[in-house]
C-alpha cells in the first residue's frame, strides 16, 4: 500500500488524531483520545473563589492574595464530584465540562509502534510495515462557563520512521499481489506485440519463470505515465517485484505541526450519579499532506473534519465510574493530493498520467493534481470503566486506574471522486479496528496539601480489526496542570 493507505492505517494513534475531537475527556492522540483518564475538575458548585476582601489580606500584595484566593479554591476544584462520603476519588467519567474560569494544559507524548496489521478477513499479520512513530502535543481547555469548556489542540511529529518487510509484502499482503497481477499483466502485452509468446497462457507461464529473462530491452510505460526499463538481463518476476517495492518503501517520514483542532463540550444533565455531555469540533488540515510522497508519512489528515461528540458517565458507587463515550467526524471541506511516482519513494509524480499508454494500463487520464476527499462517517469512541483507590486507604486518593474497550471505523479515501490513487492501488477499503486500554493515573488534587497537576499513562493494544495496514500498540504519557483565573 502507499504511504497514504499506512498512515490511515495508523490514525488511531497519531497526534494528528490522538487527541482528536475529544475536548473533556483522544492515531500518534488521534481521533478521539481514548488514552485519557486525567483529571477533570468539578461540579460548577465546588469552584466558587474567596473575595478580595478576604480575612487578613490587608496588607498584602495583589499576587499574595491571588495565590491565597487559589489555595482557597483548589480543595473545592479537588473535590470535582459530591461523593456521599465527601471523599476525593479519582475516578473520574469522560464527560466533565471544567469550572468557570479553569484552564487545563495537557501535554501528552506519545509513542506508536506496529509491525502487524489486519486484512480484510481479519487475520493479524504482518503486512509489510513496521512504524515507529513519537509525537506530542499541547492541548489548552477553558471553562467558559460551569456548563462550557472550549478546547484548542494542536499536536506535533517528533518523529516518523517506517520500514518495508519485502517477505512479508510479497508473501501476506493480497494488495501487492493484486498490483503485481497489474504490472505483469502490462509486460505480458508487450511480450504479445514482440511475438515473444504466442498465447497470453504462454507468456504467463515465462514470466512465472523466476529465471526469465525477455531477449532485448524494452521500455514499459506505467500508469503514472513513466517509463521504466524491462531490461534483458534480468528476471522479469524480479524486476516486477522491485518495480512495485520501490515506490512504496518507507523513508523517513514528515515531521512537524499536524492538524490543529478547535471545539467545544456542553455538559446538559449532571447530577450526584449521572452526567451527560455533547460536544463538537473542527480538525484543520495544518499539517503536511498534499505533496508528501508514498514513502513518507504526513503530519496531517488533508480535509478539513466537523467532529460531533456524546459523552454519558454513571457514577456506580463512589470509587468506580462507567464511561461512555461515541465520537462521529465528517469532512466538510476537501483537499488535494499530488499523485505519487510509480518509479520514486521520495517525490511525487513527474510523468503524465493522461496520456494514452498509461490509461490503457490502468490510469485514471487525470492529471497529476488530483482533489482528495474522505468520503463517509467516521466512527471513534471507547466504554472505559475507571477506579479511585481511596476505598483502601485515605493515603491512596490521588491513586486512580482504568480500562476500556475502544472502537474505530475509518472512513474511504478517494482521489478525484475514485477509490483508486494513480497506479491503481486501492483506497475503498474502510479500516476497522477494537482495542484495549489500561490507565494508571497520579492526582495530585487528591494530595494534602493539594498538587494542581496530574500524570496519566496509558497502554492501548489491538484486539480485532479489518483493512488495517498496521494496527500499532500505543503507549501515552501525560502531564496535566490547572491553573484557576
Amino acid at each position: 500500500m502507499k504511504g497514504t493507505s499506512v498512515s490511515r492505517s495508523i490514525r488511531l494513534g497519531l497526534l494528528t488524531g490522538v487527541l482528536g475531537l475529544s475536548l473533556g475527556s483522544s492515531p500518534v492522540f488521534g481521533q478521539d483520545d481514548e488514552s485519557e483518564n486525567d483529571s477533570e475538575m468539578g461540579s460548577e458548585s465546588d469552584i466558587e473563589m474567596a473575595s478580595d476582601s478576604d480575612e487578613g489580606s490587608e496588607g498584602k500584595s495583589r499576587r499574595e492574595r491571588r495565590r491565597e484566593r487559589q489555595r482557597k479554591a483548589l480543595p473545592k476544584v479537588g473535590k470535582r464530584d459530591e461523593s456521599p462520603d465527601n471523599k476525593f476519588y479519582s475516578a473520574i467519567g469522560a464527560g466533565k465540562t471544567l469550572p468557570q474560569g479553569v484552564m487545563r494544559v495537557r501535554l501528552p507524548y506519545q509513542n506508536v509502534y506496529g509491525k502487524e496489521g489486519f486484512d480484510e478477513d481479519g487475520n493479524k499479520e504482518g503486512l509489510g510495515f513496521e512504524v515507529n512513530i513519537n509525537a506530542m502535543a499541547l492541548a489548552v481547555e477553558y471553562g467558559l462557563t460551569d456548563k462550557i469548556s472550549l478546547a484548542f489542540v494542536a499536536p506535533y511529529i517528533i518523529s516518523n520512521k517506517a520500514a518495508l518487510n519485502a517477505y512479508d509484502i510479497r508473501n501476506n499482503n493480497r494488495k501487492f499481489k493484486r498490483e503485481y497481477g497489474r504490472y505483469k499483466d502490462a509486460v505480458i502485452a508487450i511480450m504479445l506485440d514482440q511475438n515473444l509468446c504466442s498465447t497470453t497462457a504462454e507468456c504467463e507461464t515465462k514470466v512465472a519463470d523466476p529465471n526469465y529473462a525477455i531477449p532485448v530491452n524494452q521500455n514499459v510505460t506505467l500508469t503514472t505515465g513513466e517509463t521504466v526499463l524491462a531490461a534483458s538481463n534480468e528476471p522479469v518476476a524480479r524486476q516486477i517485484d522491485a518495480l512495485l517495492r520501490q515506490p512504496i518503501t518507507p523513508t523517513d517520514g514528515k515531521t512537524g505541526l499536524g492538524d490543529i483542532q478547535l471545539g467545544g463540550l456542553y455538559n446538559f444533565y449532571d447530577d450526584n450519579s449521572i452526567s451527560m455531555s455533547v460536544g463538537g469540533g473542527l480538525r484543520f488540515p495544518t499539517g503536511e499532506f498534499s505533496e508528501v510522497p508514498a514513502g513518507m508519512r504526513a503530519t496531517g489528515g488533508g480535509v478539513t473534519d466537523l467532529g460531533l461528540r456524546f459523552n454519558f458517565d454513571y457514577r456506580v458507587m463512589p470509587w468506580m465510574v462507567i464511561a461512555l463515550q461515541h465520537q462521529f467526524e465528517q469532512m466538510i471541506a476537501k483537499g488535494t493530493k499530488k499523485k505519487n511516482s510509480g518509479i520514486y519513494n521520495d517525490r511525487t509524480n513527474t510523468g503524465d498520467p493522461t496520456i494514452a499508454a498509461a490509461i490503457a494500463i490502468g490510469s485514471n487520464g487525470k492529471d497529476n493534481d488530483q482533489e482528495f476527499e474522505k468520503w463517509g462517517l467516521g466512527h471513534d469512541g471507547f466504554l472505559r470503566i475507571n477506579f479511585g483507590f481511596t476505598q483502601f486507604a485515605e493515603v491512596l486518593a490521588p491513586l486512580g486506574a482504568g480500562i476500556q474497550y475502544g472502537w474505530f471505523e475509518g472512513r474511504e479515501n478517494r482521489y478525484d471522486g475514485d477509490a483508486y490513487e494513480t497506479n491503481g492501488w486501492r483506497y475503498d477499503e474502510v479500516t476497522r479496528l477494537r482495542t484495549l486500554g489500561l490507565t494508571l493515573s497520579w492526582d495530585g488534587l487528591g494530595m494534602k496539601p493539594l498538587l494542581p497537576f496530574s500524570l496519566v499513562y496509558d497502554y492501548k493494544m489491538p484486539l480485532e480489526g479489518t483493512f488495517a495496514t498496521v494496527a500499532p500498540v500505543i503507549n501515552t504519557f501525560q502531564l496535566i496542570g490547572y491553573y484557576k483565573f
